[in-house]
């Protein structure tokens, strides 16, 4: 009985040396875990704060900023317009500095992704056949012709200065993600064009704002949208395109019917260049001006500065 009971002793000692020695590891690995995880609120101090904390008017606060899912902030600072600032960052400092901004919840960001997937707010039909006519009421491109007057005449406007006070919403439509809508739209053929932050190009039924299609381009969408005649379409026929540009210097030329791309090319290798002026259509061709973002990114002490020169290309 005696060595019965001192090796009953013997073994609840040898497992308690082991808790305490599991106790021990989670500890260590805790700490360790802890030690490793980057400091974001430090992060956020000496590379965002200088900016988002009200000294920069067009950058977002932190309150807009908390309304951007981290997926949307890790896409601006590694593809996106803050992409020069998050070079200087590792992955793990702009996955913590993502999730320490964002107050949006993985539940709510998955059920906008659901809610994008399935597509809501898709027309129900394809609606009446894209013709435009150029003697019906339109706005094409930024300034609406080739001089960019911006002004458009009673017999087009269809619109008196007594009705103005009569109008009321009709229907609205959200840029999911975004906390900016800065892409002018383009009304052609019944139809509205519109870039968004989200770097998604969307045709809208002017009457009813369903969603005829979205395209994805690879970066913010800031230039108006330009609707052109005798384009190549998707369908191998004389068709209709939509032309414009994002924040990374591309051009599009996308089918205004179907949302399909026909063809895509940069202009510029400047990692700062982008597009933020509408294409112009005259003459069969497109011109296209180049400007950069050189002003925010000369701000990184690392960046060199004042490289860029800008250019119009047709």
């Amino acid at each position: 009985m005696k060595c019965v009971a001192s090796l009953a002793r013997s073994a609840i000692g040898a497992c308690a040396i082991a808790l305490v020695t599991c106790g021990a590891v989670a500890v260590a690995q805790t700490e360790n875990q802890n030690a490793a995880r980057p400091d974001a609120q430090g992060l956020y101090r000496s590379h965002c704060a200088m900016c988002h904390d009200g000294s920069v008017a067009r950058a977002p606060d932190r309150a807009a900023l908390s309304t951007l899912s981290p997926e949307n902030i890790r896409s601006a600072l590694t593809t996106g317009k803050m992409s020069a600032q998050g070079a200087t960052l590792t992955a793990a400092q702009i996955d913590a500095l993502s999730r320490f901004l964002s107050k949006v919840s993985p539940d709510t960001a998955a059920s906008a992704t659901a809610a994008s997937t399935a597509n809501l707010g898709a027309c129900t039909a394809s609606g009446a056949a894209f013709a435009p006519d150029a003697s019906q009421p339109h706005w094409n491109g930024w300034g609406v012709d080739e001089k960019q007057h911006r002004f458009q005449p009673a017999a087009m406007a269809q619109l008196t200065p007594d009705q103005v006070p009569k109008l009321r919403l009709k229907w609205a439509f959200g840029f999911e993600g975004a906390t900016q809508a800065y892409g002018q739209p383009a009304v052609v053929g019944g139809r509205i064009f519109v870039g968004s932050a989200n770097h998604k190009v969307y045709s809208l039924d002017a009457k009813s704002g369903c969603t005829y299609w979205a395209f994805s381009a690879d970066a913010a969408v800031r230039t108006a949208i330009s609707v052109g005649e005798n384009a190549q379409s998707s369908q191998g026929s004389q068709g209709w395109s939509i032309y414009f540009g994002d924040q990374k210097s591309n051009v599009y030329a996308v089918d205004a019917v179907t949302g399909t791309l026909l063809w895509k090319t940069r202009l510029d290798e400047h990692p700062d260049a982008q597009e933020t002026g509408a294409p112009t259509l005259a003459a069969g061709m497109i011109f296209v001006g180049v400007s950069s973002l050189e002003e925010v990114t000369g701000a990184v002490a690392k960046d060199e500065c004042c490289k860029f020169r800008g250019s119009v290309s047709a």
